[in-house]
């Protein structure tokens, strides 16, 4: 487990909900991939099947080295989060412990406002890598899926060329309609894939901006 996912982890995952399966994932590096290669890192969980979205363990490491690369120096509410993880060990209630938490970085300068606008500032960082994602998920829908439509069209209408051929072409359009079953399943498949990734995607986008939007939502009740 990489070191930044791990740190992320135990700030934002309290049920894990990627232990459900099993995931190899290689450890991310600083240096940033091309933009191709940093569009196709984003598809990688292509290999997976259905469509209904989870929390995915790639994605998650995607956004927490989006929100790591991005940290701002000083307190701010990653490192107030860090304090709020911390005290889940007392024995207080939730009010309580943000109050503490918060009590315990004002000697660091933090102030209600930092919390929130940093708060908001990753956010914003999430929101610019689900538009990344979306870029390079229309990409990869339009290489995966439109591709096989067109020559899905085009087996049809060599095929209804030679149905009007004599017996000699026969075999040759048997062969083609064998292809052709090949490749509406190839368009299934793909299709089921890159549904399954986008929505593997929303959820653990989802799971991290509700956690955010929550403590802000918290420190705003708490804090003011």
């Amino acid at each position: 487990m990489s070191g930044v996912f791990k740190r992320f982890k135990d700030l934002f995952i309290t049920d894990d909900p990627t232990a459900k399966k099993k995931e190899n994932v290689s450890p991310s590096t600083s240096t940033a991939p091309p933009k191709d290669a940093e569009q196709d890192s984003r598809m990688d969980s292509m290999e997976d099947t259905g469509t209904t979205g989870e929390v995915n363990r790639k994605f998650l490491e995607l956004l927490f080295n989006a929100l790591e690369e991005n940290n701002l120096e000083g307190f701010d509410y990653l490192e107030y989060k860090k304090s709020l993880q911390y005290l889940k060990k007392m024995d207080m209630d939730e009010k309580t412990r943000y109050q503490s938490a918060f009590a315990s970085a004002r000697p660091m300068g933090a102030t209600t406002k930092i919390l929130l606008d940093s708060a908001s500032f990753y956010l914003d960082i999430l929101e610019k890598e689900h538009q990344q994602f979306n870029e390079a998920f229309q990409n990869q829908s339009k290489k995966r899926i439109e591709g096989n439509q067109q020559l899905k069209v085009d087996l049809e209408n060599q095929m209804s060329s030679k149905k009007q051929q004599i017996e000699q072409l026969q075999q040759q359009i048997e062969q083609m309609s064998k292809q052709l079953i090949d490749v509406e399943e190839q368009i299934k498949t793909a299709a089921s894939k890159v549904t399954k990734t986008k929505s593997d995607f929303v959820s653990s986008y989802d799971y991290l901006v509700r956690q955010i939007k929550t403590d802000i939502t918290k420190i705003k009740s708490y804090l003011n």
